[in-house]
């Protein structure tokens, strides 16, 4: 499996690329273009997705613990036991996006978070925060 610990890939175009079990822990993946990518089992463990476009990405079983998905697209991802820990989710776009068996424990997200359709955040464990701005 790739090894990109930390990597520096901002604004890079990885549309439909096979990532499965790649370990992107820690990477700086701001503005990035994921969108329809394999990222199954992937490990995004506090990796910072903000602006990243994620849209009908597959993050099945992925580590997106403490994650900054601040602005990100996940719009139709598929979330599905998904690891999202602590993430910042303020401001995602989550529409349409398959959360069953996913752990949102303590994940952050704002009142312009948008969830997938009868979604309960709070019943879910995620923690709505107030605009620090």
């Amino acid at each position: 499996a790739h090894k990109l610990v930390r990597a520096d890939l901002r604004y890079i175009n990885l549309r439909r690329a096979d990532l499965s079990r790649a370990d992107l822990s820690g990477a700086n993946l701001k503005g990035a273009n994921l969108s329809g990518a394999d990222l199954r089992y992937a490990s995004l463990y506090e990796a910072n997705l903000n602006r990243a476009d994620l849209s009908g990405a597959h993050l099945h079983g992925a580590d997106l613990r403490g994650a900054n998905l601040n602005r990100a697209d996940l719009s139709g991802a598929h979330l599905n036991r998904a690891n999202l820990h602590r993430a910042n989710l303020s401001e995602a776009d989550l529409s349409g996006a398959n959360l069953s068996e996913a752990n949102l424990s303590g994940a952050k997200y704002n009142a312009n978070t948008q969830w997938p359709a009868g979604f309960d955040p709070v019943a879910a464990g995620a923690v709505l925060v107030e605009d620090d701005d």
